[in-house]
């Protein structure tokens, strides 16, 4: 399957989608969530262990500082974040394939990492929608629509960190090669 973005426009699209991927990563960051990050929520794993995060959410909440909503906010704003982290990563590895010229492998691998960072970001948004289930259900008093939202969303999340994991490190990889040459030829 060919790569879906020309050539000419990755570049720019990259560096858009890396500033976007910045820009609402600090904005989503801004409000805290403790004694648990949503991280851990997202690996709870089972309606006991995501009890206890809310619980515990709820019990360090103080005035002016509601960790339930500031949870609710980043599930919301990680929304809109995924399409630009999971871009920025696909467009780092089809940039990284051109400093891979000659080893046909490789290449291979750098392209099916660029669908893969896609295809990390429908896994995050299949997450959030677990994990709003679970945050609604244990909020609320309503019965849980989807019984094994808590293992979804943790298996979700393995599968998003791993392909992300991957796509950063053939780009970090792509970098360096591409660096070394550029040395090289100073």
């Amino acid at each position: 399957m060919r790569y879906p973005i020309p050539q000419r426009l990755r570049l720019p699209l990259f560096l858009i989608a890396l500033v976007l991927t910045i820009v609402i990563s600090l904005y989503m960051n801004s409000r805290p969530l403790r004694p648990y990050t949503i991280v851990g929520f997202e690996f709870a794993g089972d309606w006991s262990r995501a009890e206890i995060i809310v619980n515990a959410w709820r019990d360090a909440s103080t005035v002016g500082v509601d960790y339930l909503a500031n949870a609710g906010f980043s599930l919301s704003v990680d929304n809109a974040w995924i399409p630009c982290y999971a871009t920025a990563i696909s467009l780092a590895c089809a940039l990284a394939t051109g400093a891979l010229k000659g080893r046909r492998w490789w290449i291979i691998l750098g392209f099916a990492l660029a669908w893969a960072a896609w295809a990390a970001g429908i896994f995050d948004w299949i997450e959030n929608a677990m994990l709003s289930q679970v945050l609604t259900t244990l909020t609320t008093d309503t019965a849980a629509s989807i019984e094994a939202a808590p293992a979804i969303a943790a298996i979700c999340a393995a599968i998003k960190f791993g392909l992300v994991g991957l796509g950063l490190l053939y780009a970090l990889v792509g970098l360096v090669i591409w660096l070394g040459g550029r040395l090289a030829r100073t």
